[in-house]
């Protein structure tokens, strides 16, 4: 008799099956948990267990088969016991367990005005739904970053912007009503509708942030900033169709551009990460001496934080900002090619949280921001980008499976 469990994996088109034998006692219970919680965690929600195999269940068996029956539920996925063997049934009958055994309940979709389509490139699957084939977003450019590198920024250019439900942005800034309250704390910010957060560059270096609450309004007092409003036109799921594959952030952009031609865009999305490549100030720009800018060798070294190796992986990011294919955008300082050979220039931050299995189906990004805030503190704020370098660099951010919120910028001012 077989006193272990065994676990074989069979990836079906709509669900992942595991196939089960041996015993599900206190301790081989806990190995189970395991697997289901790295196959949630690979982006399975979909699981059914075939249980033929088992010739022993105990109760910590059944705790751990309905632990993962209610997680699943709640994010709109399913764990479903089939083929059960007779002491799986017997006792999930006694248990009063038996919903276990039903089949998967067909979610009803929601339908929306517009149909839904889908389109496979490099791997990658995509699932794109219209949100409003009307809607259309308003850009703004605040300041020059260009400044940073050749000179100390003038505080005098500091603008103070208010953060509505529909704003988002990013750029270099600090919270705060007085100048004292920002001294030696500019650093890199990120405004996602009601909730705007920023990384200070003072001694602590944790990421704060402010909800719009009753009558308090977010506001952040930007150096510089790329902003965008408005409601957005898509929501497009992607994931990489291969388990080990990843999803590299130049090559979603350019398949966006391919799926829905674009002048300028602004974007949101939620994603788990497979590794972040980025860099955050270590030290206020205005706090650099006026010979020495931010960006001067070797200075550079401890007034910028870079990351020395594809960070967070596993974790959470919520990333926003701007991708142009503009021409006239390559000499605005605001954006930088997002590859070698890609004819596409963006600008994006990230908030890092910690990993939580989210459900699939988000209508509006406010949700799935809420959501993050309110259960997850922000663990870092970066700037992404991809470093290119021919011998050392480390290449760009990549992601396994995400979802966007996209829409066409039909203006851009300059302030």
């Amino acid at each position: 008799m077989n006193e272990q469990l065994t676990v074989r994996e069979e990836k079906k088109e709509d669900h992942l099956l595991l196939v089960l034998s041996g015993r599900l006692d206190a301790y081989w219970s806990a190995i189970l948990g395991e697997k289901m919680e790295a196959c949630l965690h690979e982006g399975f929600y979909d699981l059914m267990l075939d249980a033929n195999g088992i010739t022993y269940m105990s109760s910590a068996g059944i705790r751990i088969l309905f632990q993962y029956f209610r997680k699943l539920k709640e994010i709109q996925g399913s764990l479903v016991v089939v083929n059960p063997s007779e002491p799986v049934k017997s006792v999930l009958e006694m248990a009063g367990m038996k919903m276990l055994m039903k089949g998967k309940e067909s979610r009803k979709k929601e339908e929306g005005p517009y149909p839904v389509s889908e389109a496979c490139l490099d791997g990658i699957r995509y699932t794109i739904e219209t949100l409003g084939i009307n809607e259309s977003l308003k850009g703004m450019l605040i300041g020059s970053p260009g400044s940073l590198f050749d000179t100390r920024p003038d505080p005098a250019g500091i603008q103070t912007i208010a953060f509505h439900s529909q704003r988002y942005g990013i750029g270099i800034g600090a919270f705060g009503n007085h100048q004292e309250d920002m001294l030696h704390r500019m650093g890199e910010f990120i405004g996602l509708g009601d909730v705007i957060a920023w990384l200070p560059t003072d001694e602590m270096k944790k990421p704060d942030y402010l909800i719009r609450a009753g009558q308090m309004v977010p506001k952040v007092n930007l150096l510089y900033g790329s902003l965008f409003e408005g409601r957005f036109s898509h929501m497009i799921r992607f994931e990489a169709m291969e388990r080990d594959s990843k999803v590299f952030l130049s090559r979603l952009m350019d398949h966006l551009s391919q799926l829905m031609p674009f002048e300028r865009a602004g974007m949101v999305m939620v994603a788990e990460s497979s590794g972040l490549v980025g860099v955050s100030l270590a030290v206020d720009p205005m706090d650099v001496g006026s010979g020495h800018p931010l960006f001067s060798f070797p200075e550079i070294k401890q007034q910028v934080t870079v990351t020395t190796e594809p960070g967070f992986s596993g974790m959470l990011a919520l990333v926003t900002g701007i991708v142009s294919t503009v021409d006239e955008d390559r000499t605005n300082g605001h954006f930088r090619p997002l590859a070698l050979t890609s004819s596409l220039m963006g600008h994006f931050h990230a908030a890092v949280f910690s990993y939580h299995p989210l459900k699939k189906h988000w209508k509006d990004p406010r949700e799935v921001i809420s959501t993050l805030v309110e259960e997850h503190q922000f663990e870092s704020i970066l700037h992404l980008l991809n470093d290119q370098r021919s011998h050392m660099g480390i290449g760009e951010s990549e992601f396994r499976a995400g979802t966007c919120w996209f829409g066409k910028i039909d203006t851009l001012n300059v302030t």
